[in-house]
């Protein structure tokens, strides 16, 4: 598995090209607990944390 929390954190900005479908295929494989969920026909990765008490 990649070391993603290694990487640099850059932010997207408006116009930066979108991934292939491709591209995320490869790329699910570092982040396997989120999944990608379509809210208003744009695309966000999406994960659900449970606590015990919250």
């Amino acid at each position: 598995m990649e070391d993603l929390h290694r990487k640099p954190f850059e932010p997207c900005r408006m116009g930066d090209p979108l991934m292939t479908p491709e591209e995320i295929k490869v790329q699910r494989i570092n982040i396997p607990y989120w999944k990608i969920v379509d809210v208003s026909g744009v695309k966000k990765l999406h994960r659900e944390f449970k606590f015990k008490n919250f």
